[in-house]
């Protein structure tokens, strides 16, 4: 197949040329093709046009990939999601979301034995709280970003029914949730899992 580089009577050097594929008044000249008629391996200027386009489309694809594998690990490492509390007898997963700016969390289920708990109730809470479904009780409420943590907010405590203060951070690339409550000088921490 053949493809044009430059003018007629210029000399050209950059490719080897194929005698059966010049028009007669190239086949004249000796040794060197003087313009039209250069064969580039088989490629016409069109094919070679398109392997230049896929190989740039190749590379944005590459670049996009790239941008979106790297954007869950950013992700990841953030406060919101949805967390397993493990402990003896029950496993909690709580939901975390932004809303205005704060964070907040609610319980999203309670499980037993690995089976849900669809009948588990906060009996030591108060208030409003009082008896209600474990499953959409939030727990907690008003947490502001404090550089890479969250503070000034609350933490129901559903095993007392005590309101703390709370603050939060999470480790080990995102994949925990470290969950501060305290009063006064007393506090304690709990180690929540990702689960999503």
């Amino acid at each position: 197949m053949i493809i044009s580089l430059g003018f007629p009577n210029r000399p050209q050097s950059i490719a080897t040329v194929n005698p059966t594929r010049l028009g007669p008044y190239q086949q004249e000249k000796s040794g060197i093709a003087t313009g039209y008629g250069l064969y580039l391996g088989g490629f016409s200027n069109s094919a070679a046009g398109d392997i230049h386009m896929k190989r740039s489309a190749a590379v944005v694809a590459v670049a996009i990939l790239s941008a979106m594998l790297g954007a869950p690990a950013f992700a990841q490492n953030s406060a919101i999601g949805l967390w397993k509390n493990v402990e003896s007898d029950k496993v909690t997963f709580i939901r975390t979301y932004e809303e205005g700016g704060k964070l907040l969390g609610k319980v999203e289920k309670v499980l037993k034995n690995n089976v849900e708990d669809t009948a588990a109730r906060c009996m030591k809470c108060k208030d409003e709280k009082k008896d209600k479904p474990m499953a959409g009780l939030q727990l907690i409420w008003d947490m502001q970003k404090d550089g890479e943590k969250w503070s000034g907010g609350k933490l129901l405590d559903p095993e007392t029914g005590r309101v703390v203060n709370c603050k939060l951070e999470t480790a080990e690339g995102g994949q925990k949730l470290l969950v501060k409550g305290s009063i006064a000088f007393l506090s304690k921490t709990q180690t929540w899992a990702r689960a999503e």
